[in-house]
């Protein structure tokens, strides 16, 4: 993997670690998270389609690219809101402690359809994210277990897809483009799921965040416009891991900023074991 492809992956953690902060540091309390997740989408749109001057107008020839693409923006469009309902509602830590569940699925994927073979250390950077995850989510003998938490989850399901689709058509786009048309679309279809008068509600969440909203859009967008460089640079699964170091980052931010202190030792230990399981999957065979 280049020095490039690195860089642009943490990069990539930086904007996913700033994003998450904004969120929970800053936002004042909404009436509609659907809503406000449409109203995030459009301003990464536009974020993203400033950098098209830089890099070119690049659309796809192959017309049945469009359908996979839109199978991508619908993943997209609730895991956005998925995992904003999960950082407004659920411990920083957790909800990004959780995300790298997502490693495990294309893993499994590629086992069942693609045949790939599962190695000792592919097993073990599985059993290394399943074991921090528990002992993140341990008070006593139970586990912590909320609606945030349980968003967080399903969210990795839906992000498998996602990185999938990215990593196997975005090439055939100006990559401005592909992100900037990527999250337009997914606004689009967030405003349809918000219901009646969507325009409206979308309004008043502007009006209760201001800047805050179109700030949280921006870092979304140049967190996605790194992560689409950086597999130009690289294989995703390789990528991804080391995009994963903002979860030690935010776990560090919530625990000594946030004053996030329950299970203080077990969030630190957890964002550890399963930062390093990530990086067991993507290097050692």
């Amino acid at each position: 993997m280049s020095w490039v492809g690195i860089l642009l992956a943490l990069a990539a953690a930086f904007f996913a670690f700033s994003w998450r902060i904004t969120v929970r540091t800053k936002l004042k309390l909404g009436k509609n998270d659907m809503a406000f997740t449409a109203l995030v989408d459009f301003f990464a749109a536009l974020t993203a389609a400033a950098f098209i001057p830089i890099f070119g107008l690049r659309l796809p020839a192959n017309v049945s690219l469009l359908g996979i693409f839109l199978l991508s923006v619908v993943f997209s469009a609730v895991g956005d809101f998925l995992i904003l309902y999960a950082t407004k509602n659920a411990d920083t830590a957790d909800t990004s402690i959780l995300m790298p569940l997502s490693n495990i699925w294309v893993l499994l994927l590629a086992a069942v359809f693609l045949k790939e073979p599962l190695s000792m250390f592919k097993v073990l950077g599985v059993v290394m994210i399943v074991l921090g995850s528990i002992i993140t989510l341990s008070k006593g003998k139970k586990l912590v277990i909320n609606k945030g938490i349980v968003a967080a989850f399903i969210y990795g399901w839906l992000i498998t897809g996602t990185i999938l689709i990215d990593k196997g058509i975005s090439s055939n786009f100006s990559l401005p483009v592909y992100s900037a048309v990527f999250y337009f679309l997914s606004s689009c279809v967030l405003t349809l799921l918000t219901g009646r008068q969507p325009i409206k509600k979308i309004v008043a969440e502007f009006k209760i965040n201001k800047f805050w909203s179109a700030a949280v859009g921006v870092q979304w967008a140049l967190f996605s416009l790194t992560l689409l460089f950086a597999y130009s640079q690289a294989e995703a699964s390789r990528v991804i891991p080391i995009m994963r170091v903002f979860i030690v980052m935010v776990t560090l931010y919530s625990v000594f900023v946030l004053k996030e202190r329950e299970r203080m030792w077990q969030k630190i230990a957890g964002s550890l074991i399963v930062t390093g399981g990530a990086l067991v999957l993507a290097y050692l065979k």
